[in-house]
């Protein structure tokens, strides 16, 4: 599995107490920072709860502004230690260009966010991660390439995400259904 889970993670997904889950793994990852599984793991909870901010939760200020500065300090973290990790590189590229906006606070102009994102995506597909590839084929090959390599993704996403968490749910669902 790419994100670290537990029955309390899942237990907290679950119930939609998104903060209090940060939390946990923020703690949980300050005992064991050599723990890259749930470094990935807070770091994408924390990009997913600040997604669903407004469509399905309404963050105070305070909360968003930490929520904001955690995730720039997780993307630092990366940048700093873990950027060789074509995961991480796949992952915090598509977080990137979906929600660009989130990275502002790292102190990157809008369009160099964007720029990043899709070049962590493209170097994680040239490192053969099944997972980029795909993301990568979404931009720059046919519908043809673009399914055979869905198709592949399909054939070991449950090997790399747990379908019992909310969040890696979300990513079986964005890397194996066609759009549109």
């Amino acid at each position: 599995m790419i994100l670290y889970s537990d029955e309390y993670t899942r237990k907290l997904e679950f119930e939609g107490k998104w903060i209090n889950c940060i939390h946990y793994l923020y703690e949980k990852w300050m005992a064991e920072r050599k723990n890259i599984s749930l470094f990935f793991k807070l770091s994408v909870n924390t990009w997913y709860t600040l997604t669903l901010d407004g469509p399905e939760l309404s963050l105070e200020k305070d909360e968003y502004d930490v929520l904001t500065d955690m995730l720039c300090n997780c993307f630092k973290y990366f940048n700093d230690s873990l950027y060789a990790n074509e995961n991480f590189q796949w992952l915090f590229g598509y977080m990137m260009e979906v929600r660009t906006d989130l990275f502002l606070n790292s102190g990157l102009e809008y369009n160099t966010i964007a720029q990043m994102g899709k070049s962590l995506i493209e170097k994680a597909s040239n490192n053969e991660n099944i997972f980029a590839q795909l993301l990568f084929a979404l931009d720059n090959c046919s519908e043809k390439e673009i399914e055979r390599r869905r198709k592949k993704v399909r054939e070991h996403i449950l090997e790399y995400f747990d379908d019992s968490q909310e969040v890696d749910q979300y990513f079986i669902e964005i890397l194996t259904v066609p759009i549109g």
